[in-house]
């Protein structure tokens, strides 16, 4: 248990550096974790997208994918996986990982968008326009 909190309270930690936008740092206490508690997907997942934020997508891409190895039910981290593969042109994987996504989490309108834009970078016009109509009225009965 004491290694447990351990891990969530330097996790925590990194969290803080990261919102704060001190991506150098995160990255470091993610993998000074992840040293010692290869299992922690959340950090993982964070790892991921510290890599993502500092510009390194094609990084990003493993530690977000061992995060759901180890969590799969977590649509926010199949969403950012699928932003990735998009940017890195794989959007056949990204339709795979945002369908997931959005079937975990029906209402998160990202995960739409994120299946919208891998949908659009294959040609498939029709179900991208789809995907992005429920983006919308998402958004519209959510404002932010």
């Amino acid at each position: 248990m004491t290694s447990t909190r351990n891990a969530d309270q330097l996790f925590s930690e990194g969290l803080q550096r990261h919102l704060k936008g001190d991506i150098k740092a995160a990255i470091s206490l993610y993998e000074k974790i992840l040293e010692r508690h290869s299992d922690h997907s959340e950090t993982w997942h964070h790892l991921g997208l510290a890599y993502l934020q500092s510009g390194s997508v094609a990084q990003a891409v493993s530690p977000i994918e061992r995060s759901i190895e180890l969590n799969p039910f977590q649509p926010a981290a199949l969403s950012n996986l699928g932003y990735c593969l998009i940017i890195l042109g794989k959007n056949e994987q990204a339709v795979a990982a945002c369908s997931k996504a959005v079937a975990l989490a029906p209402s998160d309108d990202g995960a739409w968008t994120n299946l919208g834009n891998a949908q659009k970078g294959l040609g498939l016009s029709e179900a991208a326009k789809n995907s992005y109509e429920k983006a919308l009225r998402i958004q519209a009965n959510n404002p932010r």
